[in-house]
């Protein structure tokens, strides 16, 4: 009986060491849970501060080619290009080029929509594709010999008017 009894408490003993084997390791893969969480969110925190900075570096930037969008506007209007003319060239409404030429004669800056987004810049279609307007497509068509491009006006994207004939 007492062989018995040493059997029991033996078994007993090896039983505790297996639970607490099991806990330790339980405990360990609870802090390697909480470790692996907080390098998942400290990466995501980043991510995040990346994204807002590529964001407002490209709402900078696409700020600062409206403003050139509009001076080319106001220089081919400058050279006797009504905002007709101008909005059929740019394949952009009437309404889009006369605010582009009041904003540069203005000298104000771009109207933004309250998210740092403009209103009014000329940028591609949403779906990221971009549309040719009247003027790509004319281009796209090639010329029937009446209609000459000259050096000057493709560098500033003016289609020149047809010659009577």
């Amino acid at each position: 009986m007492h062989a018995k009894r040493d059997q029991l408490d033996r078994d007993q003993e090896e039983q505790r060491r297996l639970e607490e084997s099991a806990f330790e390791r339980y405990a360990r893969a609870q802090e390697r849970i909480a470790e692996v969480e907080h390098t998942r969110d400290e990466t995501l925190a980043e991510l995040d501060r990346r994204r807002e900075q590529a964001v407002a570096d490209a709402e900078q930037e696409l700020a600062s080619i409206g403003v050139e969008q509009c001076a080319v506007m106001a220089e081919l209007h400058g050279r006797r290009r009504n905002a007709e003319d101008l909005a059929a060239m740019f394949g952009v409404p009437v309404k889009r080029v006369r605010t582009m030429l009041r904003r540069t004669r203005d000298g104000a800056p771009s109207p933004t929509d309250g998210s740092g987004h403009s209103s009014e810049a000329v940028t591609p279609a949403a779906d990221g594709h971009h549309d040719p307007g009247p003027r790509e497509q004319y281009l796209a068509s090639g010329s029937d010999g009446e209609k000459s491009e000259t050096p000057a006006a493709r560098a500033v994207g003016a289609v020149p008017a047809a010659t009577p004939g």
